[in-house]
């Protein structure tokens, strides 16, 4: 199974409910099918292959009926670390549990897509809420609103408080790792604790006052003739997901 495949079942599997044995099976390319179907119904989960960080894994949950209303099939719904998977060395807040298959989800992923795994070597995680301003509703209240996390090779704290640049410049320039994708945000986060922050998806501002953007509609990113709050890695990776910023009014 190729990673983009894997990662669009990922996406299929993230909550279904009465799960047949082939959905909950798409997200297991690691383990014969026997053995993954048992360890779902008698032990309730098992490791599945990591997207991003190399000795780090997802773990799937298949929730009976019992807790629930219904049977309840939950695909790559946690990302759990290993300590290798941290460069130092060091937990950074990790508690590591085994999982059914673990050693083996990590070994697929080394074979199938070694080259889009990296080791933890960021100091800090910054969780991004994507507002759009004519939402009902805040991205924190929505689940299906977009998230882009970051990791940072400098501490946030740190950054708040160097006044030597513009703080834009100093985020951008600390941005080792950034993802939209649900499912490598976990992973990117790891143990460690997260700070948030909120930009605006039609300007790039991250002014708000309650849910309403204090800079629209009077900067377009769009137009690249802005001073934007927003770093150029964080414009890149939105683009490159298909984000389309619209232009001046």
């Amino acid at each position: 199974m190729k990673r983009d495949e894997y990662m669009r079942a990922l996406e299929a599997t993230r909550r279904i409910e009465y799960p047949t044995p082939q959905q909950m099976l798409s997200i297991c390319p690691h383990v014969r099918p026997k053995q993954a179907l048992e360890a779902l119904m008698d032990l309730g989960t098992i490791a599945t292959p990591p997207l991003k960080i190399r000795r780090s894994f997802q773990v799937a949950h298949h929730l009976p009926g019992v807790s629930t209303p219904q049977p309840v099939f939950l695909g790559g719904h946690d990302s759990v670390r290993t300590l290798e998977s941290y460069a130092d060395g060091k937990p950074h807040g990790s508690v590591f549990w085994r999982h059914p298959f673990m050693d083996e989800a990590m070994a697929y992923a080394e074979q199938h897509w070694p080259g889009d795994l990296v080791l933890d070597s960021w100091t800090d995680a910054l969780k991004i809420y994507l507002m759009d301003p004519a939402a009902a509703s805040a991205p924190w209240e929505d689940e299906a609103s977009p998230v882009i996390m970051l990791g940072l090779n400098r501490a946030w704290q740190e950054i708040i408080n160097d006044h030597s640049a513009p703080r834009v410049s100093l985020l951008n320039e600390a941005i080792v790792i950034a993802s939209v994708n649900p499912h490598e945000n976990a992973e990117i986060r790891g143990g460690r604790g997260c700070f948030e922050r909120s930009l605006c998806l039609a300007c790039g501002g991250d002014n708000f006052a309650g849910r309403r953007c204090r800079t629209c509609p009077w900067k377009s990113i769009a137009a690249d003739t802005l001073n934007t709050t927003a770093p150029k890695r964080v414009i890149e990776v939105l683009r490159e997901s298909g984000h389309a910023f619209p232009a001046s009014p």
